[in-house]
Protein backbone atom coordinates (compact mmCIF):
# COMPACT_ATOMS: atom_id res chain seq x y z
CA UNK A 1 0.00 0.00 0.00
CA UNK A 2 1.13 3.50 -0.62
CA UNK A 3 2.25 5.93 1.99
CA UNK A 4 -0.29 8.42 0.81
CA UNK A 5 -3.10 5.83 0.94
CA UNK A 6 -2.06 4.91 4.86
CA UNK A 7 -2.06 8.73 5.48
CA UNK A 8 -5.34 8.91 3.78
CA UNK A 9 -7.52 6.35 5.40
CA UNK A 10 -6.16 7.72 8.98
CA UNK A 11 -7.14 10.58 7.76
CA UNK A 12 -10.88 9.70 7.00
CA UNK A 13 -10.93 8.12 10.26
CA UNK A 14 -10.30 10.87 12.18
CA UNK A 15 -12.39 13.18 10.33
CA UNK A 16 -15.49 11.03 11.09
CA UNK A 17 -14.29 11.14 14.47
CA UNK A 18 -14.02 14.61 15.01
CA UNK A 19 -18.01 14.43 13.02
CA UNK A 20 -18.85 11.91 15.73
CA UNK A 21 -17.53 14.22 19.20
CA UNK A 22 -18.97 17.18 17.47
CA UNK A 23 -22.53 16.05 17.80
CA UNK A 24 -22.88 16.94 21.85
CA UNK A 25 -25.26 14.20 22.37
CA UNK A 26 -22.75 11.81 21.48
CA UNK A 27 -19.96 13.11 23.18
CA UNK A 28 -21.38 13.93 26.34
CA UNK A 29 -23.30 10.35 26.42
CA UNK A 30 -19.66 8.50 25.86
CA UNK A 31 -17.84 10.93 28.74
CA UNK A 32 -21.11 10.48 31.08
CA UNK A 33 -20.66 6.54 31.08
CA UNK A 34 -17.38 6.39 31.09
CA UNK A 35 -17.14 8.72 34.25
CA UNK A 36 -19.60 6.25 35.90
CA UNK A 37 -17.58 3.23 35.10
CA UNK A 38 -14.79 4.99 36.98
CA UNK A 39 -16.44 6.01 39.85
CA UNK A 40 -18.53 2.71 40.02
CA UNK A 41 -16.17 0.40 38.66
CA UNK A 42 -16.91 -2.96 40.69
CA UNK A 43 -18.95 -4.98 39.17
CA UNK A 44 -19.42 -7.48 41.82
CA UNK A 45 -21.80 -4.63 43.92
CA UNK A 46 -25.39 -4.53 42.90
CA UNK A 47 -26.04 -0.99 43.21
CA UNK A 48 -23.24 -0.14 40.86
CA UNK A 49 -23.95 -2.43 38.32
CA UNK A 50 -27.48 -1.11 38.15
CA UNK A 51 -26.16 2.39 37.52
CA UNK A 52 -24.22 1.33 34.73
CA UNK A 53 -26.41 -1.24 33.13
CA UNK A 54 -29.71 1.60 33.86
CA UNK A 55 -27.16 3.98 31.81
CA UNK A 56 -26.14 2.07 29.18
CA UNK A 57 -29.46 1.04 28.16
CA UNK A 58 -30.72 4.23 28.14
CA UNK A 59 -28.10 6.22 26.19
CA UNK A 60 -27.25 3.27 23.55
CA UNK A 61 -30.09 2.29 22.96
CA UNK A 62 -30.16 -1.60 24.14
CA UNK A 63 -33.54 -2.06 24.42
CA UNK A 64 -32.44 -4.69 27.93
CA UNK A 65 -35.32 -6.51 29.36
CA UNK A 66 -35.71 -6.29 33.02
CA UNK A 67 -31.86 -4.20 33.96
CA UNK A 68 -32.42 -5.07 37.63
CA UNK A 69 -32.69 -8.72 36.83
CA UNK A 70 -29.53 -8.11 34.69
CA UNK A 71 -27.87 -6.51 37.42
CA UNK A 72 -28.23 -8.81 39.86
CA UNK A 73 -27.36 -12.20 37.55
CA UNK A 74 -23.91 -9.69 36.82
CA UNK A 75 -23.03 -9.29 40.34
CA UNK A 76 -22.95 -12.99 40.48
CA UNK A 77 -20.24 -13.79 37.89
CA UNK A 78 -16.70 -14.92 39.20
CA UNK A 79 -13.68 -13.41 38.37
CA UNK A 80 -15.81 -10.33 36.42
CA UNK A 81 -13.47 -7.59 37.38
CA UNK A 82 -10.38 -9.47 36.73
CA UNK A 83 -11.77 -10.36 32.88
CA UNK A 84 -13.13 -7.31 32.38
CA UNK A 85 -9.55 -5.76 33.95
CA UNK A 86 -7.45 -8.41 31.80
CA UNK A 87 -9.59 -8.59 28.41
CA UNK A 88 -10.86 -11.80 28.81
CA UNK A 89 -13.23 -12.83 25.90
CA UNK A 90 -15.39 -15.01 27.69
CA UNK A 91 -16.64 -12.02 29.49
CA UNK A 92 -18.97 -10.93 26.40
CA UNK A 93 -20.98 -14.30 26.50
CA UNK A 94 -21.54 -14.55 30.01
CA UNK A 95 -22.32 -10.95 30.66
CA UNK A 96 -25.03 -11.54 27.62
CA UNK A 97 -26.07 -14.63 29.17
CA UNK A 98 -27.30 -12.68 32.34
CA UNK A 99 -30.33 -11.29 30.50
CA UNK A 100 -33.94 -12.62 30.10
CA UNK A 101 -32.63 -12.61 26.49
CA UNK A 102 -29.12 -12.65 25.44
CA UNK A 103 -27.75 -9.27 25.56
CA UNK A 104 -24.52 -9.25 23.47
CA UNK A 105 -24.63 -5.53 22.69
CA UNK A 106 -25.25 -4.15 25.90
CA UNK A 107 -22.65 -7.13 27.11
CA UNK A 108 -19.88 -5.78 24.48
CA UNK A 109 -21.04 -2.18 25.21
CA UNK A 110 -20.32 -3.04 29.24
CA UNK A 111 -17.17 -4.31 28.79
CA UNK A 112 -16.16 -1.59 26.20
CA UNK A 113 -17.07 1.15 29.42
CA UNK A 114 -14.35 -0.81 31.32
CA UNK A 115 -11.75 -1.55 29.18
CA UNK A 116 -11.76 0.34 25.86
CA UNK A 117 -8.50 -0.53 24.66
CA UNK A 118 -9.53 -4.21 24.58
CA UNK A 119 -13.18 -4.77 23.94
CA UNK A 120 -15.05 -3.49 20.81
CA UNK A 121 -19.02 -2.43 20.55
CA UNK A 122 -21.12 -4.65 18.62
CA UNK A 123 -23.62 -2.63 17.10
CA UNK A 124 -25.94 -3.28 14.08
CA UNK A 125 -24.40 -0.47 12.35
CA UNK A 126 -20.86 -1.42 12.41
CA UNK A 127 -21.45 -4.64 10.90
CA UNK A 128 -23.72 -3.31 8.46
CA UNK A 129 -20.05 -1.22 7.32
CA UNK A 130 -18.23 -4.20 7.50
CA UNK A 131 -20.69 -6.24 5.13
CA UNK A 132 -20.35 -3.17 2.80
CA UNK A 133 -16.50 -3.14 2.63
CA UNK A 134 -16.78 -6.64 2.77
CA UNK A 135 -18.85 -6.80 -0.68
CA UNK A 136 -17.71 -3.59 -2.06
CA UNK A 137 -14.12 -3.55 -1.59
CA UNK A 138 -12.73 -6.82 -0.55
CA UNK A 139 -15.12 -9.13 -2.41
CA UNK A 140 -15.60 -11.56 0.23
CA UNK A 141 -18.94 -12.29 2.20
CA UNK A 142 -19.59 -11.64 5.87
CA UNK A 143 -21.06 -14.33 7.69
CA UNK A 144 -22.99 -11.60 9.79
CA UNK A 145 -24.91 -14.69 12.17
CA UNK A 146 -21.50 -15.34 13.62
CA UNK A 147 -20.65 -12.13 14.15
CA UNK A 148 -23.48 -11.98 16.88
CA UNK A 149 -22.38 -14.89 18.45
CA UNK A 150 -18.68 -15.38 18.17
CA UNK A 151 -17.38 -12.04 19.93
CA UNK A 152 -13.84 -13.49 19.19
CA UNK A 153 -14.60 -13.92 15.63
CA UNK A 154 -16.09 -10.15 15.79
CA UNK A 155 -12.68 -8.88 17.01
CA UNK A 156 -10.72 -10.86 14.75
CA UNK A 157 -12.84 -9.40 12.05
CA UNK A 158 -12.11 -5.68 13.10
CA UNK A 159 -8.45 -6.53 14.12
CA UNK A 160 -8.37 -7.96 10.15
CA UNK A 161 -9.75 -4.34 8.91
CA UNK A 162 -7.34 -2.30 10.69
CA UNK A 163 -4.56 -4.52 9.50
CA UNK A 164 -6.16 -4.23 5.35
CA UNK A 165 -6.07 -0.80 5.86
CA UNK A 166 -3.66 0.36 7.70
CA UNK A 167 -5.36 2.30 10.64
CA UNK A 168 -4.36 2.93 13.93
CA UNK A 169 -4.82 -0.32 17.02
CA UNK A 170 -8.02 1.68 18.08
CA UNK A 171 -11.41 0.09 18.89
CA UNK A 172 -12.84 3.31 19.47
CA UNK A 173 -11.82 5.36 16.78
CA UNK A 174 -13.26 2.41 14.48
CA UNK A 175 -16.58 1.78 16.24
CA UNK A 176 -17.11 5.88 15.66
CA UNK A 177 -16.43 5.59 11.80
CA UNK A 178 -17.89 2.43 10.84
CA UNK A 179 -21.15 3.26 13.41
CA UNK A 180 -21.23 6.72 10.99
CA UNK A 181 -20.55 4.52 7.86
CA UNK A 182 -23.24 1.86 8.98
CA UNK A 183 -25.80 4.40 9.67
CA UNK A 184 -25.06 6.51 6.04
CA UNK A 185 -26.15 2.80 4.60
CA UNK A 186 -29.26 2.01 6.21
CA UNK A 187 -30.66 5.09 6.24
CA UNK A 188 -29.81 6.02 2.44
CA UNK A 189 -28.01 9.13 3.76
CA UNK A 190 -25.56 8.86 0.37
CA UNK A 191 -22.20 8.98 0.11
CA UNK A 192 -19.48 8.72 2.73
CA UNK A 193 -15.49 8.97 2.16
CA UNK A 194 -14.11 4.86 1.78
CA UNK A 195 -11.16 3.92 2.89
CA UNK A 196 -8.58 2.66 0.31
CA UNK A 197 -6.36 -0.49 0.21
Amino acid sequence: MLVSNVNANRRIVNEYVNRWYAAEYYQSKEKAIFRLVENFKDSTNFENILLKVIAIDSLYSTRVRKVDKLAEAISRLADINEMLENGNYKIVEKIAGCGVRYEYSFATKYCYFHNPQTFPIYDRYVVEALKYYGSHILYEKLKVGSLRTDYREYVNRLDHFMELFYLEQDYGKLDKYLWLVGRAIIKGEGKFFQLSR
